[in-house]
Protein backbone atom coordinates (compact mmCIF):
# COMPACT_ATOMS: atom_id res chain seq x y z
CA UNK A 1 0.00 0.00 0.00
CA UNK A 2 2.99 2.72 0.90
CA UNK A 3 4.41 2.14 -2.62
CA UNK A 4 1.12 2.92 -4.28
CA UNK A 5 0.91 6.07 -2.57
CA UNK A 6 4.05 6.88 -3.55
CA UNK A 7 3.33 6.20 -6.69
CA UNK A 8 0.65 8.82 -6.28
CA UNK A 9 2.53 11.39 -5.28
CA UNK A 10 5.17 10.78 -7.91
CA UNK A 11 2.73 11.15 -10.65
CA UNK A 12 1.01 14.13 -9.13
CA UNK A 13 4.26 16.01 -8.81
CA UNK A 14 4.70 15.04 -12.25
CA UNK A 15 1.19 16.24 -13.41
CA UNK A 16 1.99 19.54 -11.61
CA UNK A 17 5.42 19.97 -13.47
CA UNK A 18 3.55 19.10 -16.99
CA UNK A 19 1.30 21.96 -16.14
CA UNK A 20 3.86 24.52 -15.17
CA UNK A 21 5.79 23.95 -18.05
CA UNK A 22 2.54 25.58 -20.11
CA UNK A 23 2.39 22.88 -22.99
CA UNK A 24 -0.86 21.63 -22.26
CA UNK A 25 -2.95 24.71 -22.08
CA UNK A 26 -3.78 25.39 -25.43
CA UNK A 27 -6.57 25.37 -28.25
CA UNK A 28 -6.65 21.78 -29.57
CA UNK A 29 -7.71 20.68 -33.06
CA UNK A 30 -9.51 17.53 -33.46
CA UNK A 31 -6.51 15.12 -33.70
CA UNK A 32 -5.47 16.41 -30.24
CA UNK A 33 -2.56 19.23 -31.85
CA UNK A 34 -2.10 22.32 -30.33
CA UNK A 35 -3.34 25.52 -32.93
CA UNK A 36 -2.88 29.08 -32.82
CA UNK A 37 -6.89 29.54 -32.67
CA UNK A 38 -10.14 28.35 -34.70
CA UNK A 39 -13.19 29.31 -35.71
CA UNK A 40 -16.16 27.25 -35.40
CA UNK A 41 -19.44 27.14 -36.76
CA UNK A 42 -21.97 24.99 -34.98
CA UNK A 43 -24.47 24.70 -37.69
CA UNK A 44 -28.60 24.74 -36.58
CA UNK A 45 -30.44 21.67 -36.50
CA UNK A 46 -32.18 20.82 -40.18
CA UNK A 47 -29.74 23.85 -41.64
CA UNK A 48 -29.83 21.72 -45.09
CA UNK A 49 -32.58 19.49 -46.88
CA UNK A 50 -29.84 17.32 -48.28
CA UNK A 51 -28.50 16.45 -44.92
CA UNK A 52 -31.83 16.18 -43.02
CA UNK A 53 -33.29 13.79 -45.58
CA UNK A 54 -29.82 11.24 -45.00
CA UNK A 55 -30.42 11.68 -40.95
CA UNK A 56 -27.22 13.73 -40.51
CA UNK A 57 -28.66 17.44 -39.75
CA UNK A 58 -28.97 16.69 -35.81
CA UNK A 59 -28.21 20.32 -34.64
CA UNK A 60 -24.45 18.93 -33.63
CA UNK A 61 -22.32 19.52 -37.06
CA UNK A 62 -19.95 22.20 -37.41
CA UNK A 63 -17.73 23.99 -39.77
CA UNK A 64 -14.19 24.99 -38.77
CA UNK A 65 -11.09 26.94 -39.95
CA UNK A 66 -7.83 26.99 -37.93
CA UNK A 67 -4.28 28.72 -37.93
CA UNK A 68 -3.47 25.43 -39.63
CA UNK A 69 -5.76 25.54 -42.25
CA UNK A 70 -7.11 28.32 -42.68
CA UNK A 71 -5.66 28.16 -46.58
CA UNK A 72 -8.49 25.66 -47.04
CA UNK A 73 -11.42 27.87 -46.13
CA UNK A 74 -14.30 25.99 -44.44
CA UNK A 75 -14.36 22.49 -43.56
CA UNK A 76 -17.56 20.30 -42.27
CA UNK A 77 -16.24 17.60 -39.43
CA UNK A 78 -17.38 14.58 -39.57
CA UNK A 79 -17.67 14.85 -36.03
CA UNK A 80 -20.02 16.14 -33.51
CA UNK A 81 -19.74 19.15 -31.06
CA UNK A 82 -20.68 16.90 -28.31
CA UNK A 83 -17.78 14.75 -28.95
CA UNK A 84 -14.70 15.08 -26.64
CA UNK A 85 -12.94 14.82 -30.01
CA UNK A 86 -14.03 17.75 -31.39
CA UNK A 87 -12.17 21.16 -31.28
CA UNK A 88 -13.48 22.31 -28.15
CA UNK A 89 -13.85 18.77 -26.73
CA UNK A 90 -9.87 18.59 -26.91
CA UNK A 91 -9.39 22.08 -26.02
CA UNK A 92 -11.53 22.04 -22.91
CA UNK A 93 -10.97 18.53 -21.47
CA UNK A 94 -7.60 19.31 -20.36
CA UNK A 95 -8.68 21.70 -18.03
CA UNK A 96 -11.13 19.96 -16.63
CA UNK A 97 -10.44 18.30 -13.17
CA UNK A 98 -6.97 19.66 -12.81
CA UNK A 99 -6.41 21.41 -9.84
CA UNK A 100 -3.37 22.93 -10.43
CA UNK A 101 -4.13 25.33 -13.69
CA UNK A 102 -6.17 28.54 -14.25
CA UNK A 103 -10.33 27.88 -15.06
CA UNK A 104 -12.63 30.33 -15.50
CA UNK A 105 -16.19 29.85 -17.14
CA UNK A 106 -18.69 31.87 -17.35
CA UNK A 107 -21.85 32.24 -18.76
CA UNK A 108 -25.19 34.50 -18.53
CA UNK A 109 -27.29 31.17 -18.74
CA UNK A 110 -25.16 29.06 -16.66
CA UNK A 111 -25.43 24.83 -16.79
CA UNK A 112 -27.80 24.16 -13.90
CA UNK A 113 -28.81 27.67 -12.95
CA UNK A 114 -31.30 30.43 -13.60
CA UNK A 115 -30.29 32.80 -16.21
CA UNK A 116 -28.61 35.94 -15.52
CA UNK A 117 -29.94 39.07 -16.57
CA UNK A 118 -27.75 41.36 -14.58
CA UNK A 119 -24.43 40.47 -15.44
CA UNK A 120 -22.89 40.79 -18.79
CA UNK A 121 -24.44 39.11 -21.65
CA UNK A 122 -21.19 36.91 -22.69
CA UNK A 123 -20.16 33.48 -22.62
CA UNK A 124 -16.71 32.08 -22.58
CA UNK A 125 -13.92 29.88 -20.88
CA UNK A 126 -10.71 31.26 -20.00
CA UNK A 127 -7.72 28.36 -18.96
CA UNK A 128 -3.64 29.46 -17.96
CA UNK A 129 -0.72 28.06 -16.28
CA UNK A 130 2.16 29.62 -15.43
CA UNK A 131 3.55 29.69 -19.26
CA UNK A 132 0.31 29.60 -21.65
CA UNK A 133 -3.46 29.41 -21.55
CA UNK A 134 -6.60 30.02 -23.75
CA UNK A 135 -9.60 31.75 -23.82
CA UNK A 136 -12.92 30.68 -25.88
CA UNK A 137 -15.34 32.80 -26.74
CA UNK A 138 -18.78 30.87 -27.64
CA UNK A 139 -22.94 31.68 -27.93
CA UNK A 140 -24.03 28.50 -26.13
CA UNK A 141 -26.20 28.73 -23.11
CA UNK A 142 -25.64 25.80 -20.29
CA UNK A 143 -22.27 25.20 -21.35
CA UNK A 144 -19.97 23.79 -20.93
CA UNK A 145 -20.24 21.49 -18.17
CA UNK A 146 -17.25 21.55 -15.73
CA UNK A 147 -17.13 17.98 -14.80
CA UNK A 148 -16.67 16.13 -18.04
CA UNK A 149 -17.08 17.31 -21.76
CA UNK A 150 -20.62 17.17 -23.63
CA UNK A 151 -22.79 19.71 -25.59
CA UNK A 152 -26.42 20.46 -24.37
CA UNK A 153 -29.25 19.72 -25.75
CA UNK A 154 -30.92 22.89 -25.66
CA UNK A 155 -27.54 24.11 -27.41
CA UNK A 156 -28.68 21.79 -31.06
CA UNK A 157 -31.58 24.15 -32.62
CA UNK A 158 -29.79 26.86 -33.54
CA UNK A 159 -26.19 28.17 -34.92
CA UNK A 160 -23.26 29.16 -32.50
CA UNK A 161 -20.40 30.55 -32.50
CA UNK A 162 -16.87 30.02 -31.26
CA UNK A 163 -13.08 31.81 -31.30
CA UNK A 164 -10.14 29.96 -29.66
CA UNK A 165 -7.32 31.82 -28.94
CA UNK A 166 -4.02 30.56 -27.39
CA UNK A 167 -1.58 32.66 -25.44
CA UNK A 168 1.11 32.54 -24.03
CA UNK A 169 0.57 33.70 -19.89
CA UNK A 170 1.58 37.35 -19.52
CA UNK A 171 -1.49 37.79 -22.38
CA UNK A 172 -4.41 35.77 -20.21
CA UNK A 173 -3.86 38.69 -17.69
CA UNK A 174 -4.83 41.44 -20.29
CA UNK A 175 -7.86 39.28 -21.03
CA UNK A 176 -8.66 39.11 -17.41
CA UNK A 177 -8.72 43.14 -17.55
CA UNK A 178 -11.56 42.57 -20.61
CA UNK A 179 -13.70 40.87 -18.01
CA UNK A 180 -13.49 43.76 -15.60
CA UNK A 181 -15.07 46.02 -18.26
CA UNK A 182 -17.40 42.43 -19.20
CA UNK A 183 -18.82 41.85 -16.31
CA UNK A 184 -19.58 38.22 -17.09
CA UNK A 185 -21.63 35.78 -15.05
CA UNK A 186 -18.38 33.65 -13.54
CA UNK A 187 -20.35 30.49 -12.51
CA UNK A 188 -16.95 28.52 -12.09
CA UNK A 189 -13.63 29.66 -10.87
CA UNK A 190 -10.76 28.15 -9.81
CA UNK A 191 -7.17 30.45 -9.42
CA UNK A 192 -4.70 28.61 -7.80
CA UNK A 193 -2.05 30.71 -4.66
CA UNK A 194 0.34 29.91 -7.01
CA UNK A 195 -0.75 31.79 -10.24
CA UNK A 196 -3.13 34.82 -7.98
CA UNK A 197 -0.31 37.17 -8.61
CA UNK A 198 0.53 36.24 -12.03
CA UNK A 199 -3.44 37.36 -12.66
CA UNK A 200 -4.44 39.79 -10.92
CA UNK A 201 -7.22 41.21 -12.72
CA UNK A 202 -7.96 37.47 -13.31
CA UNK A 203 -8.51 37.66 -9.60
CA UNK A 204 -10.43 41.09 -9.63
CA UNK A 205 -12.98 39.73 -12.20
CA UNK A 206 -13.85 36.83 -10.66
CA UNK A 207 -14.20 38.62 -7.23
CA UNK A 208 -16.88 41.02 -9.14
CA UNK A 209 -14.29 44.42 -9.20
CA UNK A 210 -15.97 45.81 -12.20
CA UNK A 211 -15.25 48.90 -13.58
CA UNK A 212 -16.58 51.62 -11.10
CA UNK A 213 -16.02 55.61 -13.26
CA UNK A 214 -15.73 56.24 -16.68
CA UNK A 215 -14.41 55.11 -19.06
CA UNK A 216 -16.92 51.75 -19.38
CA UNK A 217 -15.10 50.23 -22.53
CA UNK A 218 -11.69 49.29 -23.29
CA UNK A 219 -9.80 48.42 -26.31
CA UNK A 220 -7.10 46.00 -26.36
CA UNK A 221 -4.57 44.18 -28.73
CA UNK A 222 -4.28 40.69 -27.87
CA UNK A 223 -1.11 38.86 -29.24
CA UNK A 224 -1.31 34.76 -29.80
CA UNK A 225 1.24 32.87 -29.14
CA UNK A 226 2.17 32.60 -32.99
CA UNK A 227 2.43 36.40 -32.73
CA UNK A 228 -0.87 37.06 -34.36
CA UNK A 229 -2.66 40.29 -33.09
CA UNK A 230 -6.48 40.50 -32.46
CA UNK A 231 -8.69 43.70 -31.10
CA UNK A 232 -10.44 43.36 -27.93
CA UNK A 233 -13.59 45.37 -27.46
CA UNK A 234 -14.73 45.03 -24.46
CA UNK A 235 -17.89 47.21 -22.44
CA UNK A 236 -19.85 47.63 -19.52
CA UNK A 237 -23.84 48.26 -18.58
CA UNK A 238 -22.61 51.76 -18.66
CA UNK A 239 -21.91 52.17 -21.58
CA UNK A 240 -24.94 52.25 -23.05
CA UNK A 241 -24.30 52.58 -26.74
CA UNK A 242 -24.41 50.17 -29.65
CA UNK A 243 -21.79 48.06 -29.68
CA UNK A 244 -21.39 47.57 -33.32
CA UNK A 245 -22.22 50.87 -34.92
CA UNK A 246 -21.15 53.46 -31.96
CA UNK A 247 -17.82 51.51 -31.30
CA UNK A 248 -16.47 48.37 -33.65
CA UNK A 249 -17.57 50.00 -36.96
CA UNK A 250 -15.94 53.41 -36.52
CA UNK A 251 -13.04 52.01 -34.82
CA UNK A 252 -12.05 49.68 -37.20
CA UNK A 253 -13.41 51.81 -39.96
CA UNK A 254 -15.11 49.65 -41.85
CA UNK A 255 -18.91 48.97 -42.89
CA UNK A 256 -20.19 45.44 -40.87
CA UNK A 257 -22.54 42.71 -41.82
CA UNK A 258 -23.42 41.53 -38.37
CA UNK A 259 -25.01 38.14 -37.13
CA UNK A 260 -26.33 37.85 -34.27
CA UNK A 261 -29.65 36.97 -32.23
CA UNK A 262 -32.97 38.01 -34.45
CA UNK A 263 -35.57 37.35 -31.62
CA UNK A 264 -37.31 39.06 -28.88
CA UNK A 265 -37.88 42.90 -28.33
CA UNK A 266 -35.98 45.75 -29.55
CA UNK A 267 -34.39 43.93 -32.41
CA UNK A 268 -32.30 46.92 -34.05
CA UNK A 269 -32.93 47.01 -37.82
CA UNK A 270 -29.46 47.92 -40.21
CA UNK A 271 -28.54 51.41 -40.23
CA UNK A 272 -27.22 53.13 -43.19
CA UNK A 273 -27.12 56.89 -41.68
CA UNK A 274 -23.32 56.47 -40.48
CA UNK A 275 -20.12 56.71 -42.42
CA UNK A 276 -19.73 52.82 -41.82
CA UNK A 277 -23.39 50.92 -42.49
CA UNK A 278 -23.70 48.21 -40.10
CA UNK A 279 -26.12 45.37 -41.71
CA UNK A 280 -28.31 42.85 -39.95
CA UNK A 281 -27.32 39.42 -41.77
CA UNK A 282 -30.78 37.46 -42.58
CA UNK A 283 -29.32 34.33 -44.79
CA UNK A 284 -26.25 31.88 -44.34
CA UNK A 285 -25.61 29.95 -47.60
CA UNK A 286 -22.71 27.78 -48.83
CA UNK A 287 -23.74 25.52 -51.46
CA UNK A 288 -20.90 23.59 -52.09
CA UNK A 289 -21.76 22.06 -48.23
CA UNK A 290 -25.51 22.36 -49.10
CA UNK A 291 -25.84 24.82 -46.27
CA UNK A 292 -28.44 27.23 -45.99
CA UNK A 293 -30.44 28.46 -43.31
CA UNK A 294 -32.28 31.77 -41.85
CA UNK A 295 -30.60 34.38 -39.23
CA UNK A 296 -33.31 33.22 -37.31
CA UNK A 297 -32.27 29.87 -36.74
CA UNK A 298 -28.90 31.34 -35.44
CA UNK A 299 -27.94 32.04 -32.05
CA UNK A 300 -24.15 32.99 -33.22
CA UNK A 301 -22.70 36.74 -32.76
CA UNK A 302 -19.87 37.70 -35.34
CA UNK A 303 -19.44 40.01 -37.54
CA UNK A 304 -17.77 40.89 -41.18
CA UNK A 305 -16.87 43.63 -42.96
CA UNK A 306 -19.14 44.99 -45.80
CA UNK A 307 -16.04 45.64 -48.02
CA UNK A 308 -13.72 43.29 -49.35
CA UNK A 309 -10.98 45.54 -49.12
CA UNK A 310 -11.81 45.96 -45.40
CA UNK A 311 -10.78 41.96 -43.77
CA UNK A 312 -12.34 42.50 -40.48
CA UNK A 313 -13.69 39.34 -39.07
CA UNK A 314 -15.45 39.74 -35.29
CA UNK A 315 -16.85 36.89 -32.96
CA UNK A 316 -18.47 38.12 -29.83
CA UNK A 317 -21.05 38.42 -26.98
CA UNK A 318 -23.44 41.42 -28.02
CA UNK A 319 -26.53 41.14 -30.25
CA UNK A 320 -27.95 44.22 -32.06
CA UNK A 321 -30.85 44.42 -29.65
CA UNK A 322 -31.93 47.58 -27.57
CA UNK A 323 -31.63 45.69 -24.18
CA UNK A 324 -27.77 45.45 -24.81
CA UNK A 325 -27.20 48.10 -24.48
CA UNK A 326 -27.36 47.67 -20.62
CA UNK A 327 -25.48 44.33 -20.66
CA UNK A 328 -21.40 44.19 -20.52
CA UNK A 329 -19.70 42.00 -23.14
CA UNK A 330 -17.87 42.63 -26.41
CA UNK A 331 -16.28 41.32 -29.32
CA UNK A 332 -12.83 40.23 -30.52
CA UNK A 333 -11.51 41.15 -34.10
CA UNK A 334 -9.11 39.88 -36.43
CA UNK A 335 -7.37 41.26 -39.80
CA UNK A 336 -7.38 38.20 -41.84
CA UNK A 337 -8.49 38.53 -45.25
CA UNK A 338 -8.80 34.27 -45.46
CA UNK A 339 -11.13 34.58 -42.45
CA UNK A 340 -12.86 37.80 -43.55
CA UNK A 341 -13.94 36.41 -46.70
CA UNK A 342 -14.94 32.91 -45.96
CA UNK A 343 -17.37 34.56 -43.22
CA UNK A 344 -18.61 37.05 -45.62
CA UNK A 345 -19.30 34.25 -48.59
CA UNK A 346 -21.46 32.78 -46.00
CA UNK A 347 -23.85 35.76 -46.06
CA UNK A 348 -26.54 35.21 -48.81
CA UNK A 349 -29.22 37.83 -48.09
CA UNK A 350 -28.97 41.29 -45.25
CA UNK A 351 -31.25 43.09 -44.26
CA UNK A 352 -32.36 46.29 -46.52
CA UNK A 353 -31.54 49.81 -44.13
CA UNK A 354 -35.29 51.25 -43.30
CA UNK A 355 -35.95 54.27 -46.07
CA UNK A 356 -36.01 57.97 -44.30
CA UNK A 357 -38.78 59.44 -43.20
CA UNK A 358 -38.98 63.05 -45.22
Amino acid sequence: MFPVFLLLLLFSALLREYNQNGVDIVCRDENGNAVDWYYLYKLPKDYSKYESENGKSNGLRYLYISSATASLGWKLSERTIDDATSFPGRTLSNLLNNPDIVFIAYNDEPPQSPVDFENGHTKGVIGADSKSGIWLIHSVPKYPDISAYNYPQTGAHYGQSFLCLSFNASQIDLVGKQQIFNEPNIYHSQIPDGLREAFPNLVKAVNQEWQKEAPYWNYETLETRGRVKFASFAKGRKFRKELYEDWVAPTLGAGLLVESWRHGPGVLPSNCTRKQHVSNVEWIEHSTLSINFPSTRDHSKWCVAENIKDTWICVGDINRAEHQLLRGGGTVCQLNNKMSTAYRNLVSEIEPCPIPVK
